[in-house]
């Protein structure tokens, strides 16, 4: 991917002459991780405000549900910090 793409890049000690180098490093498993969390999140946060909007009396009903989102909501945290 990067190290695929050549550029030109001047010589410091020629004043016409350019060297052909290549980008080093492969970042795209981070950037796929984190844009994929962030796509979940969105997800995620989306149906959480459609339970707390249109079933806020089953929400405050259920004990096991705010647990569930208190823990759903610490592995996002956990995964975008690590």
């Amino acid at each position: 991917r990067l190290y695929q793409i050549p550029f030109e890049m001047p010589d410091c000690e020629g004043e016409s002459g350019t060297q052909t180098l290549h980008l080093v490093g492969d970042f795209s498993a981070p950037a796929e991780f984190f844009v994929t969390l962030g796509v979940f999140s969105f997800l995620y946060a989306m149906a959480a405000l459609v339970l707390y909007l249109r079933f806020h009396s089953l929400y405050g009903e259920n004990k096991k549900l705010p647990f569930a989102d208190f823990c759903v909501t610490l592995c996002f945290a956990f995964f975008w910090l690590v």
